[in-house]
């Protein structure tokens, strides 16, 4: 290899580190600064649709129980196709939620009947976040550079805990600013 080998070398890794990664990192900071604005108030809303505290507490805890269920599953295939789906989904499912509420305001369904459909939509809810968290992982391990995959994971996860943080604050606002249709 000659040194204008080499220095081609690096300037193309500049490249692919200056083009990809803040894209992937900027692209995942909003996708779960979005997911925590909506997120976040749900146990309110469910509070507000009439549910006591230990139904809530079981509806919350599915999401984990299915992902964690679906990991195996789900890791070897995973595709930046089905990352897609899997947020066009999840918008649906979230939406759902306060379509339920109303339901249930207007006497169409009673809380111990909603309890079923919140169930369903929390199942859902952790299917895609299986999907979500296993491909934008492998997203990170493919666009990182050799050697660099440590300060790669670094990076997505302070992104992630950031639009959490942030996120979560803006949806809690929110909902008890203006209520939870607004968020």
């Amino acid at each position: 290899l000659s040194t204008n080998d080499v220095l081609r070398l690096l300037k193309w890794i500049r490249y692919r580190v200056n083009q990809e990664m803040p894209l992937f990192l900027l692209g995942s900071f909003c996708l779960f600064l979005a997911i925590a604005i909506f997120y976040t108030p749900i146990p309110a809303l469910l509070k507000d649709s009439g549910l006591t505290d230990s139904l809530i507490l079981f509806l919350t805890s599915i999401p984990g129980i299915t992902s964690i269920l679906l990991y195996n599953k789900l890791a070897s295939v995973s595709s930046t196709d089905l990352l897609i789906k899997s947020i066009l989904a999840r918008t649906l499912i979230f939406i759902m939620f306060p379509i339920t509420y109303l339901l249930i305001q207007i006497g169409v369904i009673t809380p111990i009947q909603s309890v079923f459909i919140f169930g369903i939509l929390y199942v859902m809810i952790g299917a895609t976040w299986a999907v979500i968290n296993i491909s934008t992982n492998n997203i990170v391990a493919e666009i990182s550079i050799k050697g660099y995959g440590g300060s790669s994971y670094g990076y997505f996860n302070s992104m992630i805990g950031l639009a959490n943080v942030i996120g979560s604050y803006i949806g809690g606002w929110i909902a008890d600013t203006f209520g939870y249709f607004e968020t």
